[in-house]
């Protein structure tokens, strides 16, 4: 997991159609990249690119496994503020989807009553 502390990166989905990646997000100081994979290990669900200069603090998985250790209290917090950061991320995912269900909804009538439907 990286911890931005100055400069800003751009993250990007994999692209829909290749050569055109989709940007998502461009995050800068005091943002967290790669907590999810902290936590569950699993392949990343995005791509980062730098897109100033960058200074980081790193916390690797094995790191977080000797907080764990050695410092359970300290670790019980961190990863509390990691899971409360993704619940947030995940409400505002949520929040965004519902308004495209709509927007497909509404769109859905519009082409069907232009369509004599």
């Amino acid at each position: 997991m990286l911890l931005v502390l100055q400069g800003e990166v751009t993250v990007e989905s994999a692209p829909l159609v290749p050569g055109e990646a989709v940007t998502i997000n461009v995050l800068g100081a005091g943002s967290l990249i790669g907590e999810i994979g902290l936590v569950d290990n699993a392949p990343r669900s995005a791509s980062c690119t730098a897109s100033t200069a960058l200074t980081c603090a790193i916390l690797a998985r094995e790191d977080l496994q000797r907080l764990i250790s050695q410092h359970p209290s300290v670790a019980a917090k961190l990863v509390l503020a990691i899971s409360s950061l993704i619940a947030a991320r995940l409400r505002r995912v949520e929040h965004k989807l519902k308004l495209y269900a709509q927007l497909h909804s509404a769109l859905k009538q519009e082409l069907g009553a232009a369509s004599g439907q």
